[in-house]
């Protein structure tokens, strides 16, 4: 099978996601209110504002307009779209949590600003019109200089509430000359409403992961949404249905049939499987399943193999294997051989996690190279660390 460039990144990130656990520098957060309804994935135009609804809850952006003088006219600064403001509200969420204040400053070198969101400042040449210096500025200013409103509505009653993200900002950066630090640091002040928002109750997620979903603003969007609903889901204990009607307006308006958004919604949410190993999923009738599942960043208690209390626990079923090889890589385990792991577990007396030991065993089999049979190696990886066990 050959694989582009960006699959070997996946594969690569997963890889590593399976072997470490994210530290504090792999870890970034989100604001579960952008997960709700997200920006549009490419430029809607000159448009005086932008929509999207999720059943009650509708989502508008408004762009900043700026006066030219010389011509006596307005011209529209733009909508966010795409992946880069998407990785700009994970850092800024992120950024705001660690220094607890509304004032972000960007630094002083755009190079460094760039790669701390996992951009590439020297894609497509200096100053060239498509590099990501050139982009990532272009869309910072949408992002910084827009309002966003969420409207809600029912029969019998209706509420809003208009944010502004950064109504005061300065900006040294040079696209041309990305490299060039400057006297001053770049800042920006985010609208206390909004930074509210953003720090109100955010979800941990692992920078790794977006960093390989970053060519897809749709990726981005679902992954964002699984860890979140991770979240609910565990805390019920109860799984969560969602039609694929629903998902469409949610995250689908700019596929204008449902079919055609459930095509690439599946397509991404393989990619975010190889990425996140233990969302645990179902395709249904019209829509799909998220089932309790391990979130994606993990406390430092449950760094080591996880101890948990029930048998129910231990059979919800592994997928990580089946993605990886439709990628090209990994050892497939069968269903067969994964319940016969569980059953020397139980029969050893234990209560370990064997989604936990199936990651050490692939992450053990990325290094050593795939084995000939995949089920006999799981089995006696599973033995040596029943006998080694204090």
């Amino acid at each position: 099978m050959n694989l582009t460039r960006q699959q070997h990144k996946i594969l690569e990130a997963g890889a590593e996601i399976f072997s470490d656990r994210p530290t504090s520098e792999d870890t970034a957060w989100m604001a579960r209110q952008l997960v709700q309804a997200t920006l549009p994935h490419s430029d809607p135009g000159d448009v005086p504002a932008w929509g999207r609804t999720n059943g009650n809850l509708t989502l508008t952006i408004k762009p900043a307009w700026d006066f030219d003088p010389k011509t006596n006219e307005s011209k529209c600064v733009g909508v966010p779209y795409g992946t880069i403001p998407r990785l700009l509200l994970f850092w800024l969420t992120t950024e705001a949590i660690r220094v607890k204040n509304r004032r972000i400053e960007l630094g002083s070198s755009l190079t460094d600003f760039m790669f701390e969101i996992g951009l590439n400042p020297n894609n497509g040449g200096t100053g060239a019109k498509r590099s990501d210096a050139r982009r990532l500025k272009d869309q910072m200013e949408r992002l910084f200089r827009s309002t966003i409103s969420f409207d809600y509505s029912t029969v019998n009653s209706s509420g809003w509430l208009d944010m502004q993200i950064a109504p005061e900002g300065f900006l040294w950066w040079d696209e041309k000359n990305p490299d060039q630090g400057c006297l001053f640091d770049s800042w920006i002040e985010l609208g206390e409403k909004f930074y509210q928002s953003i720090i109100s109750s955010p979800v941990p997620i692992d920078l790794r992961a977006l960093r390989a979903l970053k060519k897809s603003p749709l990726a981005l969007d679902i992954y964002g949404w699984a860890t979140y609903v991770t979240y609910s889901v565990n805390n019920s204990r109860k799984p969560r249905c969602v039609s694929w009607d629903l998902l469409h307006q949610q995250f689908g308006s700019d596929y204008k049939r449902i079919c055609d958004f459930r095509t690439k919604a599946l397509a991404a949410l393989k990619k975010i499987k190889v990425v996140y190993p233990d969302l645990h999923t179902e395709n249904i009738k019209g829509g799909v399943k998220i089932l309790p599942s391990t979130t994606a960043v993990l406390s430092k208690s449950s760094a080591n193999l996880k101890k948990i209390p029930s048998k129910q626990k231990l059979e919800t079923s592994f997928v990580t294997a089946d993605l990886l090889k439709e990628l090209g890589a990994a050892a497939e385990i069968s269903a067969k051989a994964y319940e016969k792991a569980k059953q020397l577990a139980l029969d050893a007396g234990t209560d370990w996690d064997i989604r936990e030991l199936e990651r050490q065993f692939q992450a053990y089999a990325n290094k050593k190279g795939r084995p000939t049979s995949p089920d006999r190696a799981f089995l006696g990886f599973v033995r040596k660390k029943i006998q080694k066990r204090p």
